[in-house]
């Protein structure tokens, strides 16, 4: 049986003239977390979109399971959450076009609510809320809802230091008990220390993957490995900048 979820090969993409991506060639193993870690511009959420489907072209191949229930959690708040739906009903937006009673879920829903402290913040809407509080919301949508492949784009980026270790934690439950494959972008070596599996470090633009890490010892040496690694993109990084 094939483990890989999403196969690209020769994955190029431009703007116009400008090249975004150059020719990136990876495979996803079924129920990893996979981190893409790169300086602005180098095109990471372009590749996120582009393996979703939220952006089509036809120039490049994706292998991929057919029938993926797919989540996308997007790094600009507003495009994660309807206005006038109070925080519980979106969330329970994924269910309102199955065939299947959303109570069971909702259950669920109030559940991780209660995990992350948010329980008071069920029948408010999305202009009473703060930035960070929509992530979350956002980020429960889709750990409620059962998917097969996780997207996330800077997902948490608006979270205090308490919120976003309850993350972490709570992302690595959701993996290992829904076998849900999750690949992320972050600005963050630590995040990607923390929860990642695998990481890609991708080029400034245009992007290419110009190192693959396996991460499997632990976040001390996971983040002194990403360390050590983006200093080919970044050379002049250091642990204090």
């Amino acid at each position: 049986m094939n483990d890989n979820i999403i196969q690209t090969e020769k994955l190029s993409f431009s703007i116009g003239s400008k090249l975004i991506l150059n020719d990136i060639d990876f495979t996803i193993r079924k129920g990893s977390i996979t981190g893409f870690f790169g300086p602005n511009g180098s095109g990471k959420t372009t590749l996120l979109k582009l393996l979703s489907g939220i952006i089509k072209d036809k120039s490049f191949s994706i292998k991929s399971d057919t029938e993926l229930k797919q989540g996308f959690i997007f790094q600009m708040v507003e495009q994660n959450l309807i206005p006038w739906k109070n925080c519980i009903n979106n969330i329970l937006i994924p269910f309102e076009s199955l065939n299947r009673n959303k109570i069971d879920f909702e259950d669920v829903a109030h559940e991780l609510l209660n995990e992350l402290g948010l329980e008071e913040l069920c029948y408010r809407f999305p202009n009473e809320i703060s930035g960070g509080q929509k992530q979350l919301i956002s980020i429960i949508r889709w750990l409620v809802y059962p998917t097969d492949i996780l997207f996330i784009d800077e997902g948490w980026s608006m979270l205090d230091i308490v919120q976003k270790e309850r993350i972490h934690s709570l992302i690595k439950r959701i993996n290992k008990e829904n076998k849900t494959t999750i690949l992320l972008v972050s600005h963050s070596i630590e995040d990607i220390a923390m929860i990642c599996d695998t990481c890609f470090l991708l080029s400034n633009s245009p992007g290419e993957i110009i190192d693959k890490l396996e991460l499997k010892d632990g976040f001390v040496a996971n983040n002194e490995l990403i360390w050590t690694k983006a200093k080919k993109i970044f050379p002049t990084i250091t642990k204090g900048s």
